[in-house]
């Protein structure tokens, strides 16, 4: 699934974040500072800030990315560290991960009949 992203006008990006920090790997990896932080869209409207969770899954690195404002999560994988920021800015620069939208969760936690 890919993520829709709300058209803003030209020249625009992102709106403004809550974390103003700078570091190297802000400068490195700009979507995904812009994915972390961002709580306004280009056009002003509110957005929830996305979160990425980092896994050790045997000898492979993952990271696990949450959109919580459109509700769709992907996961990536990379041999190290720079491998798995690398793979993470690319899927939110252009939109072409594996993005899935979470299943409604049932109101009795035991699904159907509850």
């Amino acid at each position: 699934m890919l993520i829709q992203k709300r058209v803003v006008p030209a020249g625009s990006s992102g709106g403004s974040a809550v974390f103003s920090g700078v570091c190297k790997l802000q400068t490195s990896f700009p979507a995904m500072t812009e994915f972390l932080t961002a709580i306004t869209w280009g056009d002003g409207t509110s957005r929830v800030s996305g979160t990425i969770t980092l896994l050790l899954d045997g000898p492979i690195l993952k990271a696990a990315l949450n959109d919580r404002d459109s509700g769709c999560s992907c996961f990536v994988a990379g041999q190290s560290l720079t491998d798995l920021f690398k793979a993470v800015e690319a899927v939110l620069a252009d939109g072409k991960g594996d993005w899935r939208a979470k299943p409604p969760q049932s109101r009795g936690g035991r699904g159907k009949g509850s």
